[in-house]
């Protein structure tokens, strides 16, 4: 057979796959169409997940960015807080009403709600099972079980706090070597860093560079977490298998390079008769504890996914809150300077010792206000989707079994109904002035949920509430956080987490107190 005749074959197959891939979105688009016939909304047979801000698709369908955060208000007032959006690929119906968190929260598991949120995608990848992916309400509660020992706060207190302090003092030195910032890279590279050391006792080396790390794990995790959304969004499994070319070929690769590390890290740890490292409290070797002394173990399998979600979710949300947190902080002067004041009449002593978890909880609740109020603003989570089991009726309207619902809660925390001054900065309307179990206090608890609701809600959240509060704390007490340029119109874009579209650069000049 001649070069030719296998070019025109290969030819001939590509096309027919591609017309067995178009004839099958469009198949799939009329029944979606039909599936969410009885719901306001639109239809659009593009998914939105491959249409970029600045491609001529982008003037006449919406984009991922716009359907989950910028245009959902427009959408809302449009079509109401329940609608519908019927892709090629997917019937989906979203969700605004606030109420919709106790249908969430009361109904779910196997009878009605099951947890999507292209999770399949990360056990795919590796392999194995996780606490964030998998579907199944008995192995899932079987994860938690094993994981919730390294999250209690008597964990937390001692090991977050210390590496935080330890990590933020080496960013402090790279500021006074250099006053402009760039801070989206700098709250990545702290994060990374204290994930890989609360979370496995590891030197990624990002903040500090001259203490080294393992550039192959540290590089391998950065590709990896840089390529995943890309993996993530790629609609076909067959793509995904098959054209190991670009971001995917790069996610392989760095998957292969960060089992191959990790498992290492394990086994060392497992072998290990070191005193030190047995009674060591990083998140990995309580796990290996917990697993090892119990029947029904993790897996090297679900050992190393757990570990792949760990370092992404504590790495790319705490990075980009934080990376909020000090653009509004820059933006809003008179929020910064209240919180110095704050900082300096609850902590005398504040620049001559590290913060404390006594601090954290006592004498740090403006920063607390900081932290809540910049995820309202910007949730990192925009919010969580669910695959229906069974019809469910909500406020009149019937979503059908076999559809996604997204249940969105970034309209309500910026809706006016809810919030005075919706749109702005005001970290003091999260000051307690009502007692625990009050009707306000109950509203704010179901009315703002930015680590999810019910039983499947973060299990790292105070993990990364520790983190930032302690980091924006010691950042805003050493310095004066300014943009380098006053003019910086921040746009943000959500591939699997919110964050922004550019890097924000800003200036942090040293405080003379």
């Amino acid at each position: 057979m001649s070069n030719s005749t296998i070019l025109l074959s290969l030819v001939a197959i590509t096309l027919t796959w591609i017309a067995y891939l178009f004839i099958k979105l469009a198949i799939n688009y009329l029944n979606n169409i039909k599936l969410l016939s009885g719901l306001p909304g639109f239809h659009q047979f593009i998914p939105s997940l491959i249409i970029t801000r600045r491609s001529l698709l982008s003037k006449y369908f919406y984009t991922h960015t716009e359907i989950l955060f910028t245009k959902v208000p427009e959408l809302v007032k449009k079509y109401g807080s329940v609608f519908k959006i019927a892709f090629g690929h997917q019937a989906i119906v979203v969700v605004t009403d606030t109420e919709f968190h106790k249908v969430i929260s009361t109904r779910g598991g196997k009878t009605v709600l099951k947890e999507e949120l292209r999770g399949d995608r990360i056990s795919e990848l590796f392999g194995g099972a996780d606490i964030f992916s998998v579907s199944d309400e008995t192995v899932w509660r079987r994860h938690r079980l094993l994981l919730n020992p390294a999250f209690t706060d008597d964990k937390l207190s001692s090991t977050v706090v210390d590496v935080t302090n330890k990590t933020v003092s080496e960013l402090v030195k790279n500021i006074n070597a250099d006053h402009v910032r760039n801070i989206s890279e700098d709250m990545s590279s702290l994060t990374l860093d204290v994930v890989g050391r609360a979370g496995f006792g590891y030197e990624f080396g990002c903040t500090n560079k001259t203490k080294g790390g393992d550039v192959s794990l540290s590089d391998s995790t950065a590709s990896l977490i840089n390529a995943f959304p890309f993996y993530i969004l790629t609609p076909f499994k067959f793509l995904r298998r098959n054209f190991k070319v670009g971001p995917i070929k790069r996610v392989i690769e760095n998957r292969d390079l960060f089992c191959k590390e990790i498992s290492s890290i394990i086994e060392k740890r497992r072998n290990s008769q070191d005193e030190d490292v047995d009674e060591s409290n990083d998140i990995l070797s309580l796990l290996i504890r917990a697993s090892d002394h119990q029947a029904d173990s993790f897996s090297i399998y679900e050992l190393i996914e757990n570990c792949f979600i760990f370092i992404v979710a504590g790495h790319e949300t705490t990075s980009h809150t934080l990376t909020f947190a000090l653009y509004l902080l820059s933006k809003y002067q008179h929020v910064q300077e209240e919180a110095f004041q704050y900082i300096k009449n609850k902590i005398p002593d504040y620049n001559s010792r590290n913060l404390d978890y006594h601090d954290y909880q006592e004498n740090l609740m403006f920063i607390h206000n900081i932290f809540d109020e910049t995820l309202r603003l910007y949730p990192v989570a925009v919010g969580i989707t669910r695959k229906i089991h069974s019809d469910i009726t909500f406020k009149n309207h019937v979503i059908p079994k076999g559809c996604s619902v997204i249940y969105n809660w970034s309209h309500d925390f910026r809706s006016e109904e809810h919030f005075k001054d919706a749109n702005e900065f005001v970290p003091s309307r999260w000051e307690k002035s009502e007692p625990p179990g009050s009707d306000l206090d109950a509203k704010r608890a179901r009315l703002y949920t930015p680590f999810g609701v019910g039983n499947r809600s973060c299990i790292g959240r105070r993990f990364a509430k520790i983190e930032s509060v302690l980091v924006l704390a010691r950042l805003i007490s050493c310095y004066k956080i300014t943009l380098e340029d006053p003019s910086y119109d921040l746009s943000v874009d959500v591939e699997v987490t919110l964050h922004p579209v550019h890097p924000i650069r800003v200036v942090f000049t040293p405080r003379e107190d």
